[in-house]
């Protein structure tokens, strides 16, 4: 019996380290990240249909052309030159606009769905190729969803990656004060404040060391902080509270704390009553 639907368990991110590298030409910008998937995830479900269809669990969703997995099925339609029709609905636990990458999950779910359920037979690279025409984040969440791993080192705007084993044991303590911070004024303004940033003054040991030397810092702290002292306090009240390591994942506003693995942190969402936050743990 042919297979008519299927769900793709969307996984979050959080960016170990973000350095801006330098502008580029077509007004992009080069990174260095560490990209490393998270237990949080949406359920992204697919169906076959008469027409296209996408619905979600949030209202504040949009579910038109303009939506990211839209995108991938009219991409997905380009390259094929075949009519997918197709139901999809996104059960969203991920914030929206977050930093944690919840859309651009999303968008690979229904790359790598379509393709097995419609039988489209596209190659990794196509589908990589793909998923960086929908978002910088994109081909990472593709490499997860293929079996790549759940860790990458990712340079360019992000869509150049190297698939890593480095597995954490760390627990994580994810918090979002639901301010949305915009990509693009992020990458304009970030220079403005990078300067003021501190030097680390501890040691970062977690549960198992890099391949190779990366700093931990992410270069949209400086300005972001300054323009939302929230966040920052957010990161602060995480390292008084013993995190191994904090920091704000992407452009924000999401900031994540690791902390050991047999630390009692569930009572540290207590301290943000009006804030998202949830514990998890890595992929």
């Amino acid at each position: 019996m042919k297979t008519e639907k299927l769900e793709i368990m969307s996984y979050a991110k959080i960016n170990l380290g973000l350095k801006i590298v330098r502008r580029r030409d077509d007004g992009y910008h080069d990174i260095e990240t560490i990209f490393k998937a998270i237990g949080i995830h949406d359920v992204v479900s697919i169906e076959k249909n008469t027409r296209k269809t996408l619905t979600s669990n949030r209202s504040d969703v949009p579910i038109g052309d303009d939506n990211i997995c839209m995108k991938a099925l009219h991409a997905l339609e380009k390259i094929t030159g075949q009519t997918i029709n197709a139901s999809i609905h996104i059960e969203k636990t991920i914030p929206i606009g977050a930093g944690l990458g919840g859309g651009s999950s999303n968008g690979a779910g229904v790359l790598v769905g379509c393709n097995r359920l419609f039988r489209l037979n596209l190659d990794e690279k196509t589908l990589f190729e793909l998923g960086a025409s929908l978002g910088s984040d994109v081909p990472f969440f593709v490499g997860q969803l293929l079996g790549k791993g759940s860790t990458a080192l990712g340079r360019g705007r992000g869509e150049i990656l190297d698939f890593i084993s480095w597995p954490l044991d760390e627990k994580i303590l994810l918090v979002n004060p639901h301010i949305h911070i915009s990509t693009p004024w992020a990458y304009q303004n970030y220079k403005t404040f990078l300067n003021e940033r501190k030097q680390p003054d501890r040691i970062i040991r977690l549960s198992a060391s890099l391949p190779f030397s990366f700093s931990m810092e992410n270069d949209f702290e400086p300005l972001v902080f300054s323009q939302f002292p929230a966040v920052q306090s957010i990161r602060r009240t995480l390292e008084s509270e013993n995190a191994v390591l904090s920091r704000m994942s992407g452009s924000g506003s999401t900031v994540f704390g690791l902390f050991n693995p047999s630390a009692d942190i569930d009572y540290l969402s207590e301290k943000f009553p009006e804030y998202f936050s949830t514990v998890c743990r890595f992929v």
